[in-house]
């Protein structure tokens, strides 16, 4: 084991173009300095909130993101720094020593003090290197504690809903006993007169008070609403102050979410459209040459008024076009059966309001978002061959699978099979305020998807594209790999994680996202199943680097341990995007003696240093070189790059 005082030095110099020097300074194991807090990775503290006034406390400190930041008895430093309104932190303990370190965790105490607020505790290094950095909140011991966050319909909210819910959401449990008309006033602005005719159910979950109105409200009409100081938190701990806020309802009387919407699939059944609570809103794709056949039922509950008829606008279809809508006494259905010119060329979602006639004026009743023509091969996404050509899809509430497949200049790149009978794809979902963004996301498929040499991604940020985290086959042809390729993914944090070791004889599955893997030598064809999207991208296996690399020691190191990590100093600081980790072109490889790349992490330690961080579980013992290429650069404009490569051997005994 290595003593926790021994420092490990390693030394290597290179030169950048025009003279400036590169260089690998040291590996430190040591006590912990003072990092800069909130640098490096955030990790998990237990407990991570306390209440002012506390007694010490004991605190664990867990490394839960797979990537080995420190051994056990390395000796590491702790700093807190608390927020402030400026943004500028300041130090409010500047080093604290751990009484325990293991591989994964750490544990200190925290004394006694600490005034209330929001808190980081940096780690550290004795040479200054920061490993990451945990949160800490600390809670006053007062009413500042329960207080309300947000409400709803929110301040100066205009054109709500007569029939609106006022929703109140606190920032700690609430006692749902002081959650009544005593403590809770609602009062019409215009008449002076008070609503106390209302219910409260109480979402403990989400700390929130939902208040159900006996009557509608008036229209055209101001309200205020103050919940008082009556109102208590579990721990019996009453608003500070009463809360008040306003908002205006608007002149419609239709209340919202008056039909229920059915459209007419491929197959010829009529199956329930998108829905929202608050509104009556229909999702579909078509193309032209079909038919819109639609129908709506209204909803028990609905208010209308008597001898009511519904019409369409299918103005953003074809200009200034409406269309009655037919009712069916026997089933008590409103229906749409509209024919789209087969010339029509729009493509996109396409608002089709439906509206009722009441006292000579039209008020919408619902919404149906014909979403037109969509087609990914009308992108510019290079999909050929047996893409999915989605006008023969039947039903767009639940494809069994698509299939895309991107081809350059005759050669086959990559082919995507997404979904299948088991879980099939949904492609009419909405967000809460009636947006189709599945279709929007579709529409945009080429910038949210991308088939590529050895890659595929989807962006599952952008909002509509949950709809396509589903199992898939993915196949990437001609890949170049001296043996079975690995595969990295990109986890929930943003950072390259290895789920298929390459090289591996028999290959299993780090990660739980890869089901079946399939190498083909001969054709240079790697297969997978995946349960759920991320970017997955292979990692071949290698030749070593090309080209002349300068050797700095005659002999090899030995390190002295398995998760021995080195630290690369150089003279200047250095653009950390030009590592380009886990990939062929990495600044930095490390490559085992059968030439297979090494999963190692990077981390900053310092503008001029990186840190080459040792694969899961440590090396396996053998002798490895780690490859420093000239294709890193320097953070300077303009960019420098490494005039001389270097190498490094060393053995792991």
């Amino acid at each position: 084991m290595l003593n926790c005082m021994k420092k490990v030095v390693l030394l290597i110099c290179c030169l950048f173009l025009l003279g400036s020097v590169f260089c690998v300074n040291q590996v430190v194991y040591g006590i912990g300095g003072a990092p800069a807090a909130g640098a490096g990775l955030q990790l998990e503290l237990t407990p991570s909130t306390l209440t002012a006034g506390y007694s010490p406390t004991s605190m664990l400190i867990t490394n839960n993101k797979g990537t080995a930041l420190w051994q056990a008895g390395d000796r590491l430093g702790l700093q807190v720094m608390k927020l402030t309104q400026s943004g500028q932190p300041t130090v409010a303990i500047p080093n604290i020593r751990p009484e325990e370190v293991l591989d994964k965790t750490m544990q200190f105490t925290l004394a006694g003090g600490l005034e209330a607020g929001d808190y980081i505790v940096g780690i550290g290094t004795q040479d200054g290197m920061q490993l990451g950095y945990v949160m800490l909140s600390i809670k006053g011991a007062g009413s500042e504690d329960f207080a309300i966050k947000t409400v709803s319909p929110g301040q100066g909210a205009a054109q709500v809903s007569r029939y609106t819910t006022v929703e109140i959401e606190f920032s700690a449990p609430a006692d749902d006993n002081t959650l009544n008309n005593s403590s809770i006033t609602i009062t019409n602005q215009n008449t002076g007169s008070t609503v106390s005719d209302f219910s409260v159910n109480y979402d403990a979950g989400n700390y929130k008070a939902i208040i159900f109105l006996a009557t509608p409200l008036d229209m055209n009409s101001s309200y205020t609403v103050q919940a008082g100081t009556g109102v208590k938190s579990l721990d019996g701990i009453a608003l500070k102050t009463p809360f008040t806020w306003s908002f205006t309802i608007s002149s419609e009387d239709l209340p919202p979410g008056l039909f229920t919407i059915e459209v007419k699939n491929g197959h010829g059944n009529w199956i329930p459209a998108s829905n929202l609570a608050e509104s009556s809103l229909g999702v579909y794709y078509y193309f032209p040459g079909q038919s819109i056949d639609l129908r709506l039922k209204a909803k028990a509950n609905a208010t209308l008024p008597p001898d009511y008829s519904l019409s369409a606008d299918l103005s953003s279809i074809i200009p200034s076009l409406s269309q009655p809508l037919n009712y069916d006494e026997a089933s008590g259905y409103w229906q749409l059966s509209y024919r789209i010119p087969a010339n029509v060329s729009i493509s996109g979602p396409c608002e089709i309001i439906i509206s009722t006639q009441w006292q000579g004026e039209p008020f919408p009743a619902a919404i149906m978002m014909a979403i037109m023509n969509i087609n990914p091969k009308d992108f510019n996404m290079g999909l050929a061959g047996d893409t999915t050509d989605w006008s023969t899809i039947k039903d767009f509430t639940c494809i069994p699978g698509l299939v895309f497949e991107r081809w350059d200049n005759g050669m086959r790149i990559a082919r995507l099979e997404l979904g299948d009978a088991q879980h099939p794809i949904n492609l009419c979902g909405i967000d809460d305020k009636g947006n189709p963004t599945t279709a929007a996301a579709t529409q945009e498929l080429g910038k949210n998807m991308e088939l590529a040499y050895g890659k595929m991604s989807m962006d599952m940020a952008v909002e509509g594209m949950a709809a396509m985290n589903l199992p898939a086959t993915i196949t990437m042809h001609n890949i170049q790999s001296k043996g079975a390729p690995g595969v990295k993914y990109t986890d929930s944090d943003g950072l390259s994680q290895v789920a298929i070791r390459p090289g591996d004889s028999n290959p299993s599955d780090l990660s739980g996202k890869i089901s079946d893997y399939n190498w083909d030598s001969a054709n240079g064809t790697l297969t997978i199943k995946v349960n759920g999207w991320s970017a997955y991208e292979i990692i071949p296996v290698l030749d070593p680097p090309s080209g002349s690399f300068k050797s700095r020691y005659d002999t090899p190191k030995t390190a002295p341990n398995r998760n021995h990590s080195w630290t690369v100093k150089f003279s200047a600081p250095v653009d950390f995007t030009s590592l380009n980790a886990l990939s062929a072109d990495a600044g930095i490889l490390v490559l085992n003696e059968a030439n297979q790349q090494q999963m190692v992490s990077f981390a900053p330690a310092g503008q001029d240093c990186i840190k080459i961080i040792a694969p899961n579980g440590g090396y396996s013992p053998g002798t490895y070189t780690i490859y420093i290429r000239d294709t890193l650069r320097s953070a300077a404009i303009p960019a420098k790059a490494l005039k001389e490569p270097v190498k490094f051997t060393f053995i792991v005994s």
